[in-house]
């Protein structure tokens, strides 16, 4: 849902001490509020041009709002606002500039949208003059107690310098006020959409993350950059906790513990070997040892070969299957994506491929496997050092 607000005829909550918009003209401005529901009086600020002739940018009206919950602004924005003209001389142009602030503060949290300004000349006929406008703003994430502020005025070139340009502020008539719509009947009004709203983190797709204090818990997380500011990649949507009632099955892929290079035909027999039996209780679907035959060499070029194919082999390849979600996350899982796993009693922890979906809608559950299973693996730079290795024993020691 986008974040609406109002723009009010009420005391503004806080306002910044610095004006940050583009406005060679900022003397007369005033102040108010912006909120979630329409309130105060309808009535129209203005200010005078100020100099005939040049182009002017004339700021009426500062508007702010504290923000209640975190948001990921970045969509889009949109409004309608009374905006008028004197005498059709001014040459005036609606104009907006919004900013966030950090907290209460004169600190920038960053630009949303920097001095959009209409390409529709303001009107004259004020029960006609509700002003459209719409932006693509800057993706900004704020926090709860951040104030959003809008400055509203005006650009014009002006054939005489005491013009004026109004802006239209409060309102409580229904429906909101629509382009060319009436100021003095209908509130102005201002959308920003974001892309999630509230909690610590945000996102767009679903992923699976870290642990949150038991072993069978999860985070559900989105991926994409929170800011400029930051190199978090990671988002928390909501927590989700993985159902109980089914174990997880971890196995591995390709995993030798001990590799045996011989020398074929070699008599007494030259061979070499590399252990890592150090791993081997953990796995029980997988090759516990592999033998490979070369033409020629010496015990040391065998280890040597062993040490590099058991390096490539001994890697675990994991599959976690029937991971249970509840139904309505499991049905926002889609073969092909990437989630995120973390379980510590099982000591697993990183990235994996969803391979299987499947939904048991009586029992109200979405099972999921993930992981290696069969796909294909990158080895280029293992099976090169092999290859090298190779190379060199059949160079210095054939027979």
């Amino acid at each position: 849902m986008p974040l609406k607000l109002y723009f009010q005829n009420a005391a503004a909550p806080y306002t910044p001490a610095t004006i940050r918009g583009a406005w060679s003209n900022t003397a007369g401005a005033n102040t108010a509020a912006l909120g979630t529901s329409p309130s105060g009086g309808a009535t129209a600020a203005n200010v005078p041009v100020g100099y005939a002739g040049q182009p002017e940018n004339v700021l009426v009206t500062r508007f702010s709002y504290v923000l209640t919950s975190d948001y990921l602004f970045g969509e889009a924005v949109s409004g309608v606002i009374g905006a008028y003209e004197s005498a059709a001389g001014l040459n005036g142009y609606l104009k907006l500039h919004i900013f966030v602030t950090q907290g209460e503060s004169d600190a920038p949290r960053g630009t949303l949208l920097a001095n959009l300004v209409d390409a529709q000349e303001l009107n004259t006929d004020t029960a006609a003059c509700g002003g459209a406008f719409s932006g693509v703003p800057a993706e900004l994430q704020c926090y709860e107690g951040d104030v959003l502020v809008v400055e509203v005025g005006y650009r014009a070139s002006s054939t005489e310098s005491t013009y004026r340009g109004y802006i239209y502020r409060g309102g409580t008539g229904s429906p909101d006020l629509a382009d060319n719509g009436d100021p003095s009947a209908n509130p102005g009004w201002l959308s920003l959409t974001h892309i999630v709203p509230v909690g610590a983190d945000m996102g767009a797709l679903w992923h699976v993350g870290g642990p949150i204090g038991t072993d069978m818990q999860a985070l559900w997380h989105v991926g994409g950059p929170i800011g400029a500011d930051t190199e978090l990649l990671w988002r928390v949507r909501e927590f989700v906790t993985l159902l109980p009632e089914t174990s997880i099955e971890v196995s591995t892929l390709d995993v030798a513990n001990k590799v045996w290079v011989v020398v074929e035909g070699s008599d007494p027999l030259v061979y070499g070997s590399a252990t890592n039996d150090e791993i081997a209780p953990k796995y029980s679907v997988s090759p516990r040892e592999m033998l490979i035959l070369v033409k020629s060499g010496d015990a040391a070029l065998c280890e040597a070969v062993a040490a590099a194919y058991l390096a490539l082999y001994q890697t675990a390849r994991y599959k976690l299957a029937a991971l249970p979600v509840p139904l309505r996350y499991g049905l926002g899982i889609r073969r092909g994506t990437k989630i995120m796993v973390t379980i510590p009693r099982a000591s697993i922890s990183g990235a994996f491929t969803v391979r299987r979906v499947e939904h048991d809608f009586a029992a109200n559950i979405s099972r999921i496997d993930v992981g290696e299973f069969a796909a294909a693996r990158d080895d280029g730079t293992a099976l090169l050092d092999i290859a090298t290795l190779l190379a060199k024993l059949e160079k210095e020691l054939a027979i």
